[in-house]
């Protein structure tokens, strides 16, 4: 979306993204002691979900500014098991997530040090 008042345009921009990854499988260990186990199972699940916005503001051909921010998603699921008399038994579960964001400001303005700020 952006809109044009003489020189000045602004403008702005939004970005989704969705990621997933699986796996699960099985492992055989051999073992010079009898252990109580050695196979053993896990099964793994990684997500990410990011949002990316921002507005650009030209004041002129020479002057621009964008501010903006940034937020990933993630989320985690792990768990391993053993294969004990028989039956997989979980022997580890986690479940967990995390939401990181960032912000932004870039600018180009007349007797000022261009800078990038992120917060």
């Amino acid at each position: 979306m952006s809109f044009v008042t003489k020189d000045v345009v602004v403008s702005s921009e939004l970005i989704l993204a969705a990621s997933i990854s699986n796996s699960s499988g099985e492992g055989d260990t051999l073992s010079a002691e009898n252990d109580a186990f050695n196979i053993f199972g896990f099964d793994r699940q990684q997500g990410k979900l990011s949002a990316n916005y921002k507005i650009n503001h030209k004041f002129n051909a020479k002057n621009t500014m964008t501010i903006g921010a940034i937020a990933d998603y993630y989320l985690t699921n792990i768990k391993d098991s053993a294969y004990i008399a028989g039956d997989y038994r979980i022997i580890a579960k986690n479940n967990g997530s995390g939401l990181p964001w960032y912000s932004f400001l870039i600018h180009d303005l007349p007797n000022s040090i261009p800078c990038l700020s992120i917060g």
